[in-house]
């Protein structure tokens, strides 16, 4: 629709969906100089981020389920907080010359990824919440032995087995990540 010859539209529109942002183009999207490519790819990478459930949930009109989904708001804070940070950091599209705060923002979004049941890969937002939340519990127990807490994620209390799983992926995840 903005004029990207097709085969070159088709390259970015699977990278787009995979969040992956492949390009056949050494400059990527920005081979282009079109701000209406970014601004498109940005948005639908955005769209793939979220977890498919929610799109799913619009279609039969439950919009109280997706606007209540602690995932989605947590995924689109992520989002804003780093596009406003990382925005008023740089000053220069070259990812060379970023400075570093916009850099380690950018690597932790990709160890981060996107929303469960998205395209996108990644730890996954809600196994991030989960994580944090757990360790929430655990200094709570330490403060407080005789304290009983559970750990909920959206607005339902997660077993002992959730948390292990949880624990155990990110573990794994680093453990990979740092022999790669």
């Amino acid at each position: 629709a903005g004029g990207m010859p097709l085969f070159d539209a088709l390259i970015h529109s699977f990278g787009t969906a995979g969040t992956g942002g492949f390009s056949n183009k050494t400059l990527s999207v920005g081979a282009y100089n079109d701000p209406y490519f970014e601004v498109v790819i940005g948005v639908f990478m955005l769209l793939f981020g979220i977890n498919f459930n929610l799109y799913y949930f619009l279609l039969l009109r439950h919009f109280r389920e997706v606007l209540a989904s602690e995932e989605l708001h947590v995924y689109l804070g992520i989002v804003a907080f780093s596009t406003l940070t990382i925005t008023a950091n740089i000053a220069t599209v070259d990812f060379n010359l970023w400075p570093t705060y916009s850099r380690v923002v950018i690597v932790i979004l990709t160890f981060v990824g996107a929303c469960a049941g998205s395209t996108a890969g990644g730890l996954k937002v809600s196994r991030v919440i989960i994580f944090f939340k757990a360790a929430r519990q655990d200094l709570n127990k330490m403060l407080h032995s005789h304290a009983v807490t559970t750990v909920r994620f959206e607005g339902k209390p997660l077993d002992e087995k959730t948390l292990r799983g949880v624990h155990n992926y990110f573990n794994i995840y680093v453990l990979l990540l740092t022999l790669s």
